[in-house]
């Protein structure tokens, strides 16, 4: 658990915030999708299927639930011998 502006918030992963969502009734209300979708969803999920992340992210927006850390991403650095292959190599032209 973590402390955020004075509240205390449970931090959790996407999914394991999803799988507590669709245990409340009516939880796929002002989602936009139908509830023949939402409950469709909720069976794959529990099924262990996986469902798009942005389809997760607006159902837990939809009901209230807000995105408390950005996911970042940054490109590890290349090794040496792929920069090796890649000066090396030629496209197909003859000096």
């Amino acid at each position: 658990m973590s402390i955020f502006a004075g509240e205390k918030k449970v931090v959790m992963t996407l999914h394991e915030a999803f799988a507590k969502l669709i245990m409340v009734r009516c939880w796929y209300k002002n989602s936009g999708y139908l509830k023949e979708q939402a409950l469709r969803d909720k069976r794959y999920f529990l099924m262990g299927k996986q469902l798009p992340e942005p389809r997760l992210r607006n159902y837990l927006k939809a009901a209230g639930w807000e995105q408390v850390q950005q996911e970042e991403w940054a490109k590890k650095a290349e090794s040496s011998s792929l920069h090796e292959s890649t000066d090396n190599a030629t496209d197909g032209r003859e000096d």
